[in-house]
């Protein structure tokens, strides 16, 4: 049986729906079927995931972050081992990693991307790097694995901004009013009144 060890910073309160919500998923993003419990003593400050799969894979955990709410954040691929990985940590480098692939791709689509966005997304890996290799104590290096979480995320809303803004400001070029359709859903009653004429 295959098990993965995540230490859960103090810092951070995960609740026991967190926990029950969690697991993993191979590069398919299909989930495989696991047991998630705390530690061995049954406390918070370990997280430990147990599945039939050995295979390398990417945790999905939800996740507490300043001015987004709970998130569902993707760790990259973590590969079986018998060291704790933490969790933050695992978190901010999935979070990192997938805003440099996404921006990686758009800008091979064309996208115009300003240099104030790649001095943000610097700030993300820098923050990253920081609690990688820091000297600093957990306190510190937790503060700058969630920092990187957060400015990644605010990075990835603005590349989203601007990718929506330049298509369709692209589309807009090539036809005046888009062809947009809306649908909607009605119950089997029949609508009826200023709704009907609607």
């Amino acid at each position: 049986m295959g098990q993965m060890r995540f230490l859960v910073p103090p810092q951070q309160t995960v609740p026991d729906e967190a926990i029950e919500r969690a697991y993993l998923a191979g590069t398919e993003w299909i989930p495989w079927r696991g047991t998630n419990r705390w530690g061995d003593d049954g406390t918070p400050g370990e997280f430990i995931l147990e599945r039939s799969e050995e295979e390398s894979g990417n945790l999905y955990f939800p996740w507490q972050v300043d001015g987004f709410g709970e998130l569902t954040l993707a760790t990259a691929s973590l590969m079986e081992r018998s060291e704790q990985y933490r969790l933050d940590l695992e978190l901010a480098r999935g979070v990192v990693n997938r805003l440099r692939n996404q921006v990686a791709e758009w800008e091979g689509l064309g996208l115009q991307i300003p240099p104030e966005f790649f001095d943000r997304m610097a700030e993300a890996s820098n923050a990253l790097i920081d609690s990688v290799i820091g000297q600093a104590d957990d306190d510190v290096r937790y503060d700058r694995s969630t920092t990187a979480i957060k400015t990644a995320l605010e990075a990835g809303d603005w590349l989203a901004e601007m990718y929506t803004t330049q298509t369709f400001a692209a589309r807009h070029e090539q036809v005046a009013q888009l062809s947009t359709m809306l649908g909607a859903v009605l119950a089997s009653d029949a609508p009826e009144g200023a709704i009907a004429s609607a």
